[in-house]
Formats: C-alpha cells, sequence, structure tokens
C-alpha cells in the first residue's frame, strides 16, 4: 500500500500542473478514480507553488464528487477552511465535541 506522504518520492514535476487559486499558486495532482470500496473519487495532492514535494506541505483533498475540476475542489475547500477551523476550535475550547443529550427525549 502506498501512503499519500510517499508520493514526493514517486512524482515529478511533469506528473503535476500550476493552477491559481486566488491570488495563490499551487502545484497540484489530481486522480480521478476508485478508491478500495468507493468506485469514483477524486482525489487532489496540492503543494505550495514554492514548496513542491515538500512533504510538509503537503494537503490532501478527497471528494466523491467526480464532476468537480481540481480548481473548483480547491476554491471550495478554500472558501470552507475557516469554516473547520473555527468549528475545531470552538469544540476544543468550549468541550461541544461531547454529548450533552442524556435521553432520546430531549
Amino acid at each position: 500500500m502506498l501512503k499519500l506522504h510517499g508520493m514526493n518520492k514517486i512524482l515529478t514535476q511533469e506528473d503535476v500542473n500550476l493552477i491559481k487559486v486566488g491570488n495563490r499558486e499551487y502545484y497540484v495532482y489530481t486522480y480521478r478514480g476508485k478508491l478500495k470500496d468507493i468506485p469514483a473519487c477524486l482525489i487532489v495532492l496540492c503543494w505550495p507553488k514554492e514548496a513542491l514535494f515538500k512533504e510538509w506541505c503537503l494537503r490532501t483533498f478527497i471528494t466523491l464528487d467526480t464532476a468537480l475540476t481540481t480548481e473548483e475542489l480547491l476554491i471550495h475547500y478554500k472558501s470552507r477552511w475557516p469554516i473547520e477551523t473555527f468549528l475545531r476550535e470552538t469544540k476544543k475550547h468550549l468541550g461541544l465535541d461531547d454529548y450533552q443529550v442524556k435521553s432520546n427525549n430531549s
């Protein structure tokens, strides 16, 4: 089984494309196809332009919506990311990750 961080050793610059999302540029590798028991998915490996193939800079995005383009997926995550970090921090600091309901009738 190949781990995602191992892709840094396999991919070459010819395998990736440079795209612009907002005012930033990223190198991306896009895979469309089967993933274990999932018949169709889109996986995008993404590095900032200045950090191509640096393992600690790799970001991976996965979706079942294979109609999306790579650019659409990254634009969606870029707009969604502040919401995700807010929810994570709220749960962490306010203890909202624990269920408070004690019965089904509540």
